[in-house]
């Protein structure tokens, strides 16, 4: 995925970080190893993509703001 602006870095990595943090709750509450497992591999490869946008944006210059992310209920 290409994104060149900084707003649009930010949107991707905040979208990022809400479902890392929504897995993160996945995998405590699973009870089942193999959907626990399938879960983890997911978050891993979600934080591998956001560390990429981290990494882009450094190059634009910007740091990433790392807002919680907004509880649905």
């Amino acid at each position: 995925m290409t994104l060149s602006t900084p707003a649009e870095l930010q949107a991707r990595f905040e979208a990022l970080t809400a479902r890392i943090v929504a897995l993160d709750r996945e995998i405590a509450l699973e009870t089942d190893r193999e959907r626990r497992a399938v879960a983890q591999t997911k978050r891993d490869e979600l934080a591998v993509e956001r560390e990429q946008v981290a990494a882009d944006m450094a190059l634009l210059g910007v740091t990433p703001a790392q807002h919680a992310p907004i509880e649905h209920r």
